[in-house]
């Protein structure tokens, strides 16, 4: 009885030993993503609720030229591109810069429904507002967190979210202070960047 009491003892303190230490196996350590700050500068949170329900979350990232600029150079750092490529992505990014004022959204809501901006007649209107009324944004495409450029970046959770882009024609808007506006029946969210 004495030896059994032992060894179980003797196991007990063993293990207890096992469990303090920790083993490692090809550690490897991940520097900062430098896209994160970047993304995080241009995206903007706005929450409704009606009482204690939430109504809807969205985070709103303004694609804007300077992030644009800042994500050729991460890509072609990240693909090697030659600098002929790089220019090439470069000058398709600010042409498109110049047509649209572009924004990847991600929206929660606890309805899915309420979530669907791409249908034919969604809950929400997607528009900027400026001094001479509304310009809306063309029909919403749903995109997955893959398509985004810098999806892998982004600064919030991205669990239960919808995404999409948005594109609003830049012609229509001349001023430098953007304010993104979703309009639906449940309520309105307002999201404000400075594109100077």
């Amino acid at each position: 009885m004495k030896i059994s009491w032992r060894l179980a003892s003797a196991a007990l303190c063993s293990l207890i030993v096992l469990s303090c230490t920790s083993h490692t196996y090809n550690k490897m350590e991940l520097g900062p993503d430098p896209m994160v700050d970047h993304v995080r500068q241009w995206t903007r949170t706005a929450r409704l609720y009606r009482q204690f329900d939430t109504t809807v979350i969205v985070d709103v990232t303004f694609n804007s030229p300077r992030l644009r600029a800042f994500t050729v150079d991460w890509l072609s750092n990240v693909q090697r591109l030659t600098p002929e490529e790089k220019q090439k992505l470069l000058d398709e990014q600010m042409e498109e810069s110049g047509r649209y004022l572009q924004f990847y959204l991600a929206m929660y809501t606890p309805e899915m429904e309420w979530s669907e901006l791409a249908k034919k007649n969604p809950a929400w209107l997607v528009f900027v507002d400026t001094p001479k009324g509304p310009v809306f944004s063309e029909p919403a495409q749903k995109v997955r967190q893959e398509e985004i450029p810098w999806g892998a970046s982004l600064p919030y959770d991205p669990r239960y979210r919808s995404f999409y882009k948005i594109n609003i024609p830049a012609d229509k808007i001349a001023q430098a202070n953007i304010k993104l506006v979703l309009s639906s029946m449940l309520g309105e969210v307002y999201l404000d960047w400075d594109a100077r």
